[in-house]
C-alpha cells in the first residue's frame, strides 16, 4: 500500500488510514455530504460525480450486520441524491 501508515488500528480491528488513502466509499460518501448540504450551484456536478462513484451495493454477498446496514443506507442516499438530482435544473 506505499507505507507503515496506510493501516491502522481502529477499535481493535485493522483498518485502511482514512487520510493516507482514497477509497470509493468515502469519496461517494463525502460526494453525498456536499449535494445534501444544499449548494444548488453544484448540484448537477454532484449528481454526476455520484453516478461516477456509486458502481453498485456495498460489499455484495456479505451478511454482516453492520455491513448491511451501511449498505441499505448508503443505497437510500444514493437513490435519494438521484433523485433530487432528477428536479435540479440544468446549469
Amino acid at each position: 500500500l506505499g507505507g507503515e501508515d496506510r493501516i491502522v488500528l481502529r477499535h481493535g480491528a485493522l483498518a485502511l488510514n482514512r487520510e493516507r488513502c482514497w477509497t470509493d466509499v468515502q469519496a461517494l460518501e463525502a460526494a453525498l455530504d456536499r449535494l445534501e448540504s444544499g449548494v444548488l450551484e453544484e448540484g448537477v456536478a454532484q449528481v454526476q460525480e455520484i453516478r461516477q462513484l456509486y458502481r453498485g451495493a456495498l460489499l455484495p454477498g456479505d451478511e454482516r450486520a453492520g455491513i448491511v446496514t451501511r449498505r441499505n443506507a448508503l443505497q437510500r442516499r444514493v437513490q435519494a441524491a438521484l433523485a433530487a438530482g432528477q428536479s435540479l435544473p440544468d446549469r
